[in-house]
């Protein structure tokens, strides 16, 4: 594996010194100087090569330094030969013991290749600038163990002038430390997912689960059936998805549905659709997947009680569910946690329209966190208490349900949603306030001034109206009369629900209530 120097060399030197150190010849006792001191130097040119012998032979790595032919010199690591399991190995190409068997398409071996070649003779910092070229991490075809993954370091070897004359190679092989990490990671976010499904009624997350996964399965269908004919369709029913997991705090469903909304707009429909489509259908697979998960943990680790359903589908535990997702926005977004007063009877009963309530209040709550209520120091600045207010006024008859929410935030922001509105090609020259605001929920509208997981897209408004109109309900929006030294209107959001016929209360008759309104 590796070469010796003679172990008598030192000795041979020294005794030739020692003879020729009693001659009268001033020539010959230089020479026997000179070899004293060449002994020394041998001696400690052995101690080093038996150090350097002993950690190669040590060491848990494979390390081999490759000439500028691309052989592998005659010092080598011993474990080289227990990762790369290849009968020789000193004189072999880089090609031919790691490159060749490694699963590299052929530009991406032909550049590693390249890469190294022009490398010799050359200064370092050519190296460096090739490094990228040469793959760090590679699944490499073991003949006796199959797939194996390695990680590879490269490091040139400069001589006096700085110039390359070997590169050093570490092999390490990580198959099983991978292995183990990503059992490790999948039962952490097992773990995970059990405190979440924990968190939530049985019954409320199987309804969820339900929801989300026809959402899921109508953004498929639609992309199937018209391509990227309805993709503002697409993006609202995966944009849904996402506020109902957030909701929840259901984060691997919401990461895996804001991903996939993230990629939609990514795709090359115009290019190439047929490959637009099917990554897209890669991508909310992996939102059934999480879906899934979900539905495996409730159904199989879990056994638990259920509380009656009149309970489940109050206002009242809607309002519980989406205040936590209100609070999450809000930490997110690093905002105080506000406050939410509410003012009317929660108790009515939802039944039937319970799912799409919760999905129209999450939208049009997480609006007033990400859009109204200010940071902390632009509340301070403007002499308004630390935490931001949001009133939900309830009103009721036999058979309809008014909501109205307010805040005590920075006001609508007329001239970024006229900015946005002209960026689309609309022209809003003859457009009054209530004009402008109407356009809240034309989809691709939005005054964010960028995108996160919490809003930014301009299409969540659009798919709570659209949900409460397939019910028979709707969603519209105010302007308040400005008061003094406000340079905002602040803005009414109205949702109107219908209750099912069974759903019995009192009250006046919500035709005069919103003839008042």
């Amino acid at each position: 594996m590796t070469s010796k120097a003679p172990a008598a060399l030192p000795e041979r030197l020294r005794k030739t010194a020692t003879d020729l150190s009693g001659s009268f010849d001033p020539g010959l006792s230089a020479a026997a100087r000179e070899l004293t001191d060449a002994a020394v130097v041998a001696e400690e040119l052995m101690a080093q090569t038996r150090a350097l012998g002993g950690m190669l032979a040590a060491i848990r790595q494979g390390l081999f330094v490759i000439d500028a032919d691309g052989r592998v010199g005659p010092h080598h690591s011993a474990w080289l030969e227990r990762v790369l399991h290849v009968p020789r190995i000193e004189g072999s190409t880089i090609e031919e013991i790691l490159l060749g068997p490694a699963d590299l398409g052929p530009d991406e071996r032909a550049s590693a290749m390249a890469a190294l070649e022009i490398s010799f003779g050359q200064p370092t910092f050519l190296f460096e600038a090739n490094a990228h070229l040469l793959p760090r991490e590679i699944r490499w075809r073991d003949p006796t163990d199959g797939l194996r993954l390695l990680e590879v370091d490269w490091s040139p070897l400069p001589d006096e002038y700085d110039d390359v004359v070997g590169i050093l190679v570490c092999v390490r092989d990580v198959t099983e430390l991978r292995a183990l990490r990503e059992r490790n990671d999948a039962q952490q976010k097992r773990l995970t997912m059990l405190g979440e499904v924990l968190a939530v009624e049985s019954d409320l997350l199987d309804a969820v689960l339900r929801e989300v996964h026809g959402r899921v399965q109508q953004a498929r269908r639609l992309v199937s059936e018209h391509g990227d004919g309805l993709l503002q369709e697409v993006f609202r029913e995966l944009h849904t998805v996402k506020g109902v997991a957030r909701n929840h705090h259901l984060t691997q469903l919401r990461d895996a549905a804001h991903q996939a909304e993230a990629t939609l707009g990514t795709l090359p429909w115009s290019d190439d659709p047929e490959e637009a489509e099917a990554r897209l259908m890669q991508v909310t697979d992996v939102v059934l997947d999480a879906i899934a998960a979900y539905e495996q943990v409730q159904a199989t680790l879990l056994n638990r009680s259920r509380a009656p359903t009149s309970d489940r589908e109050t206002l009242e535990a809607v309002l519980a569910e989406v205040r936590s997702g209100m609070v999450g926005s809000a930490s997110e977004r690093g905002k105080p946690e506000p406050t939410l007063i509410v003012e009317g009877d929660t108790a009515v009963r939802l039944a039937t329209v319970h799912a799409a309530v919760s999905a129209a209040l999450t939208h049009v709550l997480t609006n007033s966190v990400a859009h109204g209520l200010e940071l902390a120091s632009e509340r301070a600045a403007a002499g308004k208490p630390e935490h931001g207010r949001i009133n939900l006024l309830v009103r009721q008859d036999n058979t309809q349900l008014l909501l109205e929410v307010t805040d005590d935030g920075a006001g609508l922001d007329l001239s970024a949603l006229r900015r946005a509105l002209e960026g689309r090609g609309i022209s809003t020259a003859r457009m009054v306030d209530d004009d402008l605001a109407e356009h809240l929920f034309t989809a691709g509208v939005t005054t964010a001034a960028g995108v996160d997981q919490i809003a930014g897209r301009g299409i969540g408004m659009n798919a709570a109206r659209d949900a409460l109109r397939r019910l028979g309900g709707d969603l519209w929006v105010e302007l308040e009369p400005r008061r003094d030294g406000d340079p905002r209107p602040r803005l009414r959001t109205c949702l109107l629900v219908p209750l099912p016929q069974d759903e019995q209360g009192g009250g006046p008759d919500l035709a005069s209530l919103l003839a008042a309104v």
